[in-house]
């Protein structure tokens, strides 16, 4: 018996355990056979007429969730906005060409304020971009940009005067030159004529007489405007020549005589009005002067040393002494030629020592001669090309002396032309050429002294 009632126990337990595994069964609906447990009713949430729910206030609360603003329908404040790169320009202004003048400038920058030019003609502006334009009193010139970001440079205005006693078949009124670092500089120039509408006018940049660029522009209700456009060229520092030229047989006959009359020349089929425009800043202007100065004087000095040297050695081996040894100056620069040292051992007591005196005249005077050959590349050969010139020729005349002196120096010693010697034309015996030849790097000498202001 005891051990049927043990059986029903763990069959008991058993089934209770399977009840709890599988969860707790639904009630069955009518009521009807074994009855099951009571299932225990989940709380309902609280209606609008019922009490609140009781809190258990053991049971730390979740922390809030922060609020999310909504999005702003506004500008954000101008001050947290990125600012851009200004550049900083550097102003000049001009009465003509290159005299400074104070006061208001005939110019407008996008978004600045009209600028002024101080005592000394200078002026400031600094900008991020945009764009400026020259003011006629006709009409505006096309706006141009200005460099975004840091790029900077100088801008230049320009305002010319009426022309004393001209009749205004053109007058230029004022250029406005922006030089961008590292950009290629833009011009515009702007006047009054009276010649008829669409009339065409011919603008030239011109720098020591060689024409630079040019452009056409048409008269438009008395006035003309626009822009000459620049090639990516080197421009010195100083006054370029802004000429303006047209046809005689654009305006009337009495305007011409009026014109004419108050000093308007026609030349080569046209007239012209020439007027300065300066690129570059005064410093820059100074510094190149100073720099193109030292480099022909060193030149000379060279080339001229070298002549020298070669007139007392070829006097020397005549037993002939130059009256150049007679002044001190000229005695100093030849002394100080690195070749100075070579001929003093040119000389064994009274005799010339000929292997010495080959390599002279075939080698050390050649290569010397040779940087001065090649015109274009002569520093600031394009602002002074009539210096740069004159230097290529003196060269070349000191080589044609040296051989004529060598040709020379070889008679005297009684010794059969050398081979590398000059050969005289049939004209003039060598002494002859040779003096001829002297008298020629003097005057070619001189010209370059002219042209570079020495």
């Amino acid at each position: 018996m005891k051990r049927v009632i043990d059986l029903l126990l763990i069959s008991i337990i058993i089934g209770a355990i399977a009840l709890l595994l599988r969860g707790v069964p639904e009630r069955p609906r009518g009521g009807g056979g074994v009855q099951r447990p009571l299932e225990i009713p989940r709380p309902r949430a609280p209606t609008a007429t019922a009490p609140p729910a009781e809190v258990d206030e053991s049971v730390e609360p979740p922390a809030p969730v922060p609020a999310v603003a909504p999005p702003s329908t506004t500008e954000p404040d101008a001050t947290a906005r990125p600012v851009p790169a200004a550049a900083e320009w550097q102003g000049y202004s001009y009465r003509g060409g290159d005299q400074p003048v104070e006061g208001s400038l005939p110019v407008q920058v996008e978004g600045s304020d009209p600028l002024r030019a101080d005592a000394e003609g200078r002026f400031r502006l600094r900008t991020a971009g945009g764009r400026i334009a020259l003011i006629t009193p006709g009409e505006r010139v096309p706006w141009i940009e200005l460099p975004n970001g840091r790029v900077g440079g100088t801008i230049t205005v320009h305002q010319y005067p009426p022309a004393e006693g001209a009749a205004p078949l053109l007058e230029p009124a004022a250029a406005l030159l922006m030089q961008a670092s590292g950009n290629t500089p833009r011009l515009l120039v702007s006047g009054r004529s009276t010649l008829p509408d669409g009339a065409e006018l011919a603008v030239r940049l011109i720098a020591a007489e060689h024409g630079l660029e040019s452009v056409v522009l048409r008269i438009h209700g008395g006035h003309f405007a626009g822009e000459l456009p620049l090639s990516p060229r080197e421009f010195h520092a100083g006054v370029y020549v802004l000429q303006f030229a047209w046809g005689p047989k654009l305006a009337t006959r009495q305007a011409l005589l009026d014109y004419q009359s108050g000093g308007g020349e026609l030349i080569e089929g046209e007239f012209r009005r020439d007027m300065g425009v300066f690129f570059g800043t005064p410093e820059e202007a100074r510094r190149q002067a100073s720099e193109v100065r030292a480099f022909y004087l060193a030149a000379l000095d060279d080339l001229e040393g070298m002549r020298d040297l070669l007139l007392v050695a070829g006097a020397q081996s005549r037993k002939k002494r130059m009256k150049l040894l007679d002044d001190p100056a000229r005695v100093a620069r030849m002394r100080a030629h690195s070749l100075a040292s070579r001929f003093d051992r040119l000389f064994d007591g009274k005799t010339l020592q000929l292997d010495e005196w080959r390599r002279i005249i075939d080698q050390e005077i050649p290569a010397r001669v040779v940087a001065y050959t090649d015109a274009e590349a002569l520093p600031y050969s394009t602002k002074h090309p009539q210096a740069a010139h004159n230097l290529v020729q003196l060269a070349q005349h000191v080589r044609k002396f040296s051989m004529l002196e060598s040709t020379v120096v070889y008679e005297t010693l009684r010794r059969p032309r050398h081979a590398n010697d000059f050969l005289p034309s049939h004209d003039f015996d060598p002494a002859t050429e040779r003096d001829i030849t002297l008298e020629r790097i003097e005057t070619i000498a001189a010209a370059v002294r002219s042209y570079v202001g020495l």
